[in-house]
């Protein structure tokens, strides 16, 4: 069924959504966190988003790295490594659901 909702001329839906976030590992000392906020209507998820502060090649290479070699060798990883790491978060677990209700 189609619903005729059109979007504003900013391209945002005016729409009902409700809002939940978890974490993957149960509590709140999980290194990754997920907010979805749900249609109220079609119960589809209209937006999402991952918060991570973890990123496991980064905690290989700091491991490997600060043990090995020079730092010129690490602060060249790090630099490359950036474009690509996952951590995008790095305040505590428990704010993590507001974090991501803010963004979405």
């Amino acid at each position: 069924a189609k619903l005729n909702i059109v979007p504003d001329i900013n391209g945002i839906l005016n729409i009902d959504v409700t809002y939940d976030g978890t974490w993957h590992k149960r509590g709140q000392h999980s290194n990754i966190g997920i907010g979805i906020a749900i249609d109220a209507v079609t119960k589809l998820v209209v937006d999402y988003e991952v918060l991570c502060k973890y990123c496991q090649m980064c905690a290989y290479m700091e491991s490997s790295y600060s043990k090995q070699t020079s730092l010129e060798k690490y602060e060249q990883y790090e630099n490359e490594h950036e474009h690509n790491c996952y951590i995008n978060y790095s305040v505590t677990a428990a704010k993590m659901e507001s974090k991501a209700a803010v963004i979405i």
